[in-house]
């Protein structure tokens, strides 16, 4: 039994499920039978770490991980840096910045996207098509999730109904604690932009099959030692993603401190760095960048659009929660499905999160939602996600980080935004 750190939940929201034994919920659906645009609720969503407002997550049990969560971690606030900081950030947003190898990576962009704006691969449970979609032809870049099963069938599904509604590039993620060989081989057959792999080696040898079928590989981390293995096994791009984050969570460090380490660690490497964890909004955004980061991935933050297909009561919460509303432990485990098309008991303490048709006794089932999940107060289309992140640090920095500036040709350059 690991030692785990909670927050104080709020009995108002009742993280108090004990009095629940099961809720029933539909098996896994061959197909779009669902009819909303290839969601389906495939798989689980196993362990991981900040949850949401009724219940959590945890670790992956007995695996990648002996280290034992802190019993508290600190958040501190620094100052503003002066002029040289900020015209880092300058240079991070402008549209001319460039980076001439690993495959044309560019600074304010990611693989052909306009934006260094991630929406990370929330689950098979949440990640559709839908939501994909909207956040690459908004500018970002969308990231679907394969099933915790092989099921190459569903991933060309998948990556199929994508294609049918953007011609943006797009990925899909893969949790490397299950096997994902065939999952990963039609992501290669299909060809998407990019494959994103999580908890778990992924090594030189399969980064190069990867380049071989034109496909990028871009590795979510949760400590140095992490990140300079993934560089030198020649990732494509690498996501820093802190304890603030939601859902599988294998960091022991908050991003205010992890971020700028790894950044330290790989200053050897031509490798760009992408920030996760708890960034919910443009203030973040900007605050990643400061850091060393060349762009963000945000997960809860999409969890609460229009798109998504999580549960309406799911996105309610999101929005509802205060800042105190998250609980991190390792009490919720895995729930498989055994059938598809057949209504199932799910146990109680299951990792299944609900999506659009879970039915039944919805607001005791596991929501996973990172620590910024005070920060948000609307349910929102992705695009309008996308453009406010875009236009709010441009006024940021413009307005608040600009006093800091000489009123001189610096001032003049912070014009050349996302």
């Amino acid at each position: 039994m690991r030692a785990t750190w909670h927050t104080l939940p709020l009995p108002r929201l009742k993280c108090e499920v004990l009095g629940s034994d099961s809720r029933k919920v539909p098996g896994p659906v061959d197909g779009d039978a669902n009819g909303i645009a290839g969601c389906s609720p495939l798989g689980s969503k196993d362990d991981g770490g900040w949850v949401g407002s009724v219940a959590s997550a945890s670790f992956l049990e007995g695996e990648r991980t002996s280290r034992t969560p802190p019993l508290g971690s600190w958040m501190f606030r620094k100052r503003p840096q002066p002029q040289r900081r900020i015209l880092e950030v300058q240079r991070l947003l402008s549209l001319d910045s460039h980076r001439p190898d690993r495959g044309e990576m560019v600074y304010q962009g990611f693989l052909g996207a306009q934006h260094a704006i991630l929406q990370a691969p929330l689950g098979p449970d949440l990640s559709g098509p839908a939501l994909v979609a909207a956040v690459s032809n908004a500018g970002g870049f969308g990231f679907l999730r394969a099933p915790d099963q092989p099921r190459p069938d569903i991933v060309r599904q998948l990556i199929q109904s994508t294609r049918e509604l953007t011609e943006r590039p797009f990925g899909i993620g893969v949790v490397l604690h299950f096997d994902q060989d065939e999952n990963i081989r039609m992501a290669l057959e299909e060809k998407v932009t990019a494959l994103w792999v999580f908890w778990g080696d992924f090594p030189e040898e399969k980064v190069d099959e990867c380049h071989k079928c034109g496909v990028k590989v871009v590795h979510q981390i949760g400590s140095v030692e992490e990140a300079i293995k993934a560089a030198q096994a020649g990732v494509d791009a690498i996501v820093v993603q802190g304890i603030e984050a939601g859902g599988h969570v294998i960091s022991q460090v908050g991003l205010l401190v992890l971020l700028p380490a790894v950044v330290d660690a790989l200053r050897g490497y031509n490798v760009p760095i992408i920030a996760a964890g708890g960034i919910v909004d443009a203030r973040g955004y900007v605050a990643a960048l400061s850091l060393g980061a060349q762009g963000v991935c945000l997960g809860t933050r999409f969890v609460a659009t229009v798109e998504s297909c999580a549960h309406p009561l799911y996105k309610r919460k999101i929005v509802d929660a205060r800042e105190s509303d998250t609980e991190y432990t390792n009490l919720y485990g895995r729930g498989r499905w055994r059938a598809p098309h057949r209504e199932e008991d799910v146990p109680r303490f299951s990792g299944k999160v609900p999506n659009f048709s879970t039915a039944g006794d919805v607001e005791s089932m596991v929501m996973y939602a990172s620590i910024g999940v005070g920060l948000i107060h609307e349910i929102l289309p992705a695009a309008s996600i996308v453009k406010g992140l875009v236009e709010g640090a441009q006024t940021i920095i413009q307005q608040q980080l600009g006093r800091f500036l000489d009123p001189s040709p610096c001032r003049e350059g912070l014009t050349t935004m996302v």
